[in-house]
């Protein structure tokens, strides 16, 4: 399945683009990642590169589209399942163009929002609290914790965003 991921910056879309770029083609990647291809559009990407990585993912060449909210907007991408929302967006607007892009033309889809604890009250009023979020959609509240075998991708992380 194809994921679209949002942030709320040009900079946080293109770190977050070389992180995962670097896990999927790092030797240890586990056989989900492995192979990923990730592409990256913010409003500082040219017309023409952005038209290509638009191509590739709608062609399925590649898996993983991160953007700013260039793309929440305007663009019929059918083949989305997921779409993360990596930061919170600053409107309900927002919010509803991102998750948009999923569950098209009948299809069902997937929105997953990472909160932090300072846009959760927002969150949880604004979207969960206004009936942006259908029945049997409800928002879930939830904890990552991180297996010991995750433990090794820190010195991967550290290169990537340290060089």
């Amino acid at each position: 399945p194809q994921a679209l991921i949002f942030t709320s910056s040009n900079s946080t879309a293109t770190r977050l683009s070389t992180l995962l770029s670097a896990f999927s083609s790092h030797p240890a990647a586990p056989p989900p990642a492995a192979g990923w291809v990730t592409k990256c559009i913010t409003s500082e990407t040219p017309r023409k590169q952005r038209a290509r990585y638009i191509r590739a993912f709608t062609k399925g060449e590649a898996g993983i589209l991160v953007c700013s909210d260039l793309v929440a907007r305007g663009l019929d991408m059918e083949n989305v399942a997921i779409v993360i929302n990596y930061e919170v967006p600053a409107s309900v607007r927002g919010y509803v163009h991102r998750v948009g892009r999923t569950a098209r033309a009948g299809r069902k889809g997937v929105a997953v929002s990472l909160v932090g604890e300072k846009e959760a009250g927002w969150f949880r009023a604004k979207i969960g609290g206004k009936g942006v979020v259908r029945s049997g959609g409800a928002i879930e509240k939830g904890r990552l914790d991180i297996p010991a075998e995750g433990v090794g991708w820190r010195g991967v992380y550290e290169e990537v965003l340290f060089g």
